[in-house]
């Protein structure tokens, strides 16, 4: 536009040689300026793709929560091309949610159990992303703060108690934990797709194997009276990676079963038992139920996409 401006008034003083000298002036000032503001733009364009992708010959690992701090700066500051900056922080959001998930490939996978409830079976799933740990305290809380959601009733005015950020998130229903994954643009997984990810598809009762190790879960057996920090058992972690899927909370799935009391009544099914359900309750095949709205304390959720 300035440089626009400057056409129109060279047409307007052309008669005028020193009044023209200095429209030419600032002409080439306005062309450095626009320089400067290009090779500004080019280097924090360089800072945020070398934020996502690190940078090996340098011993820098991907950040991407960096780099989406530094490409929304970008669009805050430079408007140069709009399409470009928000393509590379919607990529960079991309990354940062793969950042702690695990990989489940697609294939034909063994699930369920002779002794449990469901029996087994062979079933195929698709490709899809499971998170590594449990939501926590602290992501909980980011949606309850977005959206005014009602928060677990061991909170007190929208606040986890001091130090349990990293806590899994307990005390929601299904329908808190479906909401969530909603707002977070992921969802709840399958029983299947649970079982999938804890066993790898092999029939055995642990992500690790058949017999109980102790200290590998977070179960009645090791005394305590809560859930303890998320992925602080990294021993007991299922064969694609995921942490903590016995034990600590048990997670609600999408899948549903009905009450053999009532057979109008849904229940929705959670998985991998807690921390204060015994070892023989917590095997990947058992099974907890209840209705949709009920809040029950040691039950919390982790997303899958």
């Amino acid at each position: 536009e300035a440089t626009k401006l400057c056409d129109e008034l060279e047409k307007l003083v052309a008669a005028s040689p020193e009044v023209l000298g200095k429209v030419r002036d600032q002409r080439k000032l306005i062309a450095e300026k626009q320089g400067g503001y290009e090779r500004l733009y080019a280097e924090m364009l360089k800072q945020v793709q070398v934020a996502l992708e690190g940078d090996a010959a340098n011993g820098r690992p991907s950040e991407p929560g960096r780099a989406i701090a530094l490409a929304e700066q970008l669009r805050g500051k430079y408007r140069k091309d709009l399409k470009e900056v928000d393509a590379l922080i919607m990529e960079c959001r991309r990354r940062s949610v793969m950042s702690d998930m695990v990989l489940v490939q697609e294939g034909m996978y063994e699930v369920g159990s002779e002794e449990g409830p469901s029996p087994r079976r062979k079933v195929i799933v698709g490709n899809f992303f499971l998170d590594r740990r449990e939501v926590t305290n602290q992501q909980y809380k980011a949606f309850v703060d977005a959206t005014g959601y009602r928060w677990p009733r061991y909170w007190t005015e929208g606040k986890f108690p001091p130090g349990l950020e990293h806590y899994p998130v307990m005390g929601v229903a299904y329908v808190d934990a479906e909401n969530f994954c909603k707002w977070a643009g992921k969802r709840l997984p399958t029983e299947d797709e649970w079982e999938v990810a804890a066993s790898g598809g092999h029939p055995q009762r642990f992500p690790w194997g058949d017999e109980f190790v102790d200290g590998y879960a977070v179960t009645r057996e090791k005394g305590v009276t809560g859930p303890t920090m998320v992925g602080a058992h990294p021993d007991g972690k299922s064969p694609y990676g995921a942490l903590d899927l016995i034990g600590n909370v048990a997670e609600w799935t999408s899948s549903t079963t009905t009450d053999a009391a009532d057979a109008v009544r849904t229940l929705h099914i959670a998985k991998g038992g807690n921390f204060f359900h015994g070892a023989a309750q917590c095997t990947i095949a058992s099974r907890f139920t209840d209705v949709a709205t009920l809040q029950l304390v040691g039950f919390g959720f982790r997303c899958v996409i």
